[in-house]
């Protein structure tokens, strides 16, 4: 049997209570620039701060955006993690992180949530079948 790696963070299975597991790809469907707008304001309303974004390249070209972002503990000090929202046809994705990669965990779900409400406010909306 075939395994899946890739789980929308909407309708994944089996996950902790947050929802989201460190290493788990996150689809979002708006494109890298706007996902990094969006985490800006987030980051801010949670302790974070994005101290640099850039382009993300690879052999193919541009890949998504990059960017870095810190916070300070007061246990622990300063933290830095770092990640990539990557394009796809969709939009984009990234990978909820651990340590200093990836998105941080504790801030995946007001992300998420902040991510839906700008996707409603931007469709019109069209529930009739």
């Amino acid at each position: 049997t075939a395994c899946n790696p890739v789980r929308m963070a909407t309708n994944a299975v089996g996950l902790t209570e947050k929802g989201v597991e460190a290493g788990q790809k996150v689809h979002l469907s708006v494109p890298p620039e706007q996902a990094v707008r969006i985490l800006d304001e987030v980051a801010a309303q949670n302790g974070w701060s994005i101290v640099s974004v850039g382009d993300q390249y690879d052999m193919q070209g541009q890949r998504g955006k990059y960017f870095r972002m810190e916070t300070t503990r007061f246990i622990g000090g300063r933290k830095e993690m770092s990640g990539v929202f990557f394009t796809e046809p969709e939009g984009s994705y990234v990978v909820v992180g651990k340590d200093d990669a990836g998105l941080p965990e504790e801030i995946v779900e007001p992300f998420l949530a902040a991510v839906k409400t700008h996707v409603d406010g931007t469709k019109e909306a069209s529930t009739e079948p």
